[in-house]
């Protein structure tokens, strides 16, 4: 469902998957309250915090392998390591432009990683 002025949502986590897969939900933020959603807040963490922008909604797509990779290789350059799941918020999408952010809560990485 599309929500004028709605940020899409989607969140990437391990839960209940057999390893080596996630689980991931996606939702949108209405603009105002609506009973026919539910209701999922960020949990208070520090994260990293990714954007990314692309000439188009498809392109953005395309190029998610090349952000997920180029964002380990950051979090390993700073001794830093995911932890747990992966927020990301799709925002100002039109045929013309295209912008997304990750956010990426972490810790610090150990000596054996």
């Amino acid at each position: 469902m599309y929500i004028p002025g709605g940020r899409i949502l989607g969140v990437s986590y391990h839960g209940d998957a057999p390893d080596g897969y996630s689980t991931y939900f996606i939702g949108v933020e209405p603009c105002e309250e609506d009973s026919r959603f539910v209701s999922w807040q960020l949990p208070a963490k520090e994260y990293v915090i990714c954007s990314f922008e692309a000439d188009n909604p498809k392109q953005l797509m395309a190029s998610m392998g090349k952000m997920m990779k180029f964002t380990r290789s950051w979090l390993k350059s700073h001794g830093l390591i995911a932890d747990g799941f992966f927020p990301e918020m799709y925002d100002h999408h039109t045929p013309e432009m295209a912008y997304m952010e990750m956010w990426i809560p972490f810790r610090a990485r150990n000596g054996s990683e």
